[in-house]
């Protein structure tokens, strides 16, 4: 637990059975406090498990966006450090002595700092295929400057002041396997396609075609995704069919509306 300063945990979950143990587990004893944002509508385990941790609040509310169900949790926390979790998720021995040490001496410089990802994919740790470069901003001081815009997917947030940067990385296991990752593309791509069809974009045959085929390169190429072997190839493919699946859906929603 941190010794002068502050720590808050911030945990948005639903349907994480799987998952919510470890992490509740890697943070339980050393923040001081910690929040859990549940989707309302989880039908699994993950209420019952969160349960069990003594010291965990709970709020269930229905989920709409990541950036909402977050900002949403963030309304509910104090005025301090606050570090921001997924439900897949791991918090390092070695990681919680750097936020320590930014919690228990902060020099006012940073409001906020990015946090490298180490990502497991079909049990193996990926180390090229474009996720090599992963960081996200997880760790704020939550005095309402740092908020997460209000888009569907890919959400980063917005902070007002310095962001520095913590190399130690945050666990991050992505995907169980195939299946989980190929539903979570096709939310995006519906997501996305929505997105793009109301800021007026219209897909033509270098989006359809053109645009999924340099995502496969770029992936499985450019950012060396033949060196993570079989997850690799997978990654590469899969980012590239989302990407068409995404124009092939936009140009679908022009052709229903103008009917």
């Amino acid at each position: 637990m941190s010794k002068s300063g502050k720590l808050q945990v911030l945990i948005t979950a639903g349907n994480e059975q799987d998952n919510i143990g470890r992490v509740l587990k890697s943070v339980i004893g050393w923040a001081d406090v910690v929040l859990i944002m549940l989707d309302s509508h989880s039908s699994d385990m993950t209420y019952l498990i969160a349960s069990e941790f003594e010291g965990v609040e709970i709020v269930k509310h229905p989920y709409d966006t990541p950036a909402k169900q977050k900002n949403r949790g963030l309304d509910r926390l104090d005025k301090c450090w606050t570090l921001i979790l997924d439900a897949d998720e791991e918090v390092t021995s070695e990681l919680k002595k750097h936020i320590n040490n930014i919690v228990n001496n902060d020099s006012g410089v940073y409001k906020a700092y990015w946090i490298r990802r180490k990502n497991n994919f079909m049990g193996r740790w990926i180390r090229f295929s474009g996720w090599q470069g992963d960081k996200v901003i997880r760790l704020i001081f939550n005095d309402g400057l740092c908020r997460y815009p209000d888009v569907p997917v890919h959400e980063e947030m917005d902070c007002s002041g310095n962001i520095g940067l913590i190399n130690e990385p945050l666990l991050h296991y992505t995907y169980k396997g195939f299946n989980e990752y190929i539903e979570k593309i096709h939310r995006y791509a519906t997501w996305q396609s929505t997105d793009l069809y109301y800021k007026g974009i219209k897909p033509g045959l270098l989006h359809i075609v053109g645009k999924p085929l340099f995502r496969f390169l770029k992936h499985y190429i450019i950012q060396q995704g033949f060196r993570d072997g079989w997850p690799g190839l997978v990654i590469s493919a899969v980012q590239a069919w989302g990407v068409f699946e995404r124009y092939v859906k936009l140009k679908e929603l022009y052709r229903v509306n103008s009917a």
